[in-house]
């Protein structure tokens, strides 16, 4: 066998581009000599999809278009959003009533939490206020940028429960402060029929109408992603 091309010059400066013509630039533009003027351009690019992004830079010389070089980076995805999952504290009841015994007569009872702090456990979602947010890069200075409009369920009755609020956001962490609206009971304004009166009638047979209670809310949640990987890790351990 043998190599019938040239040989290559390792010597040799190779720079992607040399050799390329430019268009001539006009007089005004070049400086004294001849040596043409060298000019910066910024341009703005936007929209990658999340993975590598890859620019191209090209040379547009008639009507030909010569690539000159290319160079990639890591995108990160954007987040419109995060869901979050954790214990709360509510201070809205949710009053119900119920026909209890006692001493062998049925009477109605109001069926309301023992203390004045209702607990749960609820999902919710945060809208990032401010634009889009890419997780790799670190939580803003600014503690005005890191609080969000948030809104969610209690997971125990989550069509009778709603929670809107505000969040301030913390590495995986949100505290999260709100209204808690919750299906209430009202007795019908009957004489004699109030809590304790008799009734001999099933529960079901109230005459009630339904309202909704409402009331301060409290809440420390996780992010999910983080909330997911420590119900696993929990998991695993105990089995």
């Amino acid at each position: 066998m043998r190599r019938t091309s040239e040989i290559r010059t390792t010597v040799d400066l190779n720079i992607a581009g040399k050799g390329i013509k430019l268009p001539a630039l006009p007089e005004d533009r070049a400086q004294a000599g001849g040596i043409p003027e060298c000019e910066a351009q910024t341009f703005v690019l936007r929209d990658f999809a999340p993975g590598r992004g890859v620019v191209t830079i090209t040379a547009r010389i008639g009507d030909k278009s010569i690539d000159l070089g290319s160079f990639d980076f890591l995108v990160n995805r954007l987040y419109h959003g995060m869901l979050s999952f954790g214990p709360i504290a509510s201070r809205a009841k949710g009053i119900r009533y119920n026909v209890v015994d006692r001493n062998g007569t049925s009477v109605i009872e109001e069926e309301t939490a023992a203390s004045d702090w209702v607990k749960g456990y609820a999902i919710f979602y945060t809208a990032f206020l401010h634009g889009r947010r890419d997780f790799e890069k670190p939580l803003p200075k600014k503690l005005g940028a890191r609080v969000h409009p948030t809104v969610g369920f209690l997971l125990e009755s989550s069509k009778r429960n709603a929670l809107v609020g505000l969040s301030l956001e913390g590495p995986t962490i949100l505290v999260t402060v709100g209204l808690h609206m919750t299906e209430g009971q009202r007795l019908l304004g009957q004489p004699g029929l109030a809590v304790g009166s008799p009734f001999s009638r099933p529960a079901v047979e109230l005459p009630t109408r339904r309202v909704v209670d409402s009331g301060l809310f409290l809440s420390l949640n996780l992010d999910l992603r983080a909330a997911a990987a420590l119900i696993s890790a929990i998991t695993q351990v105990g089995s």
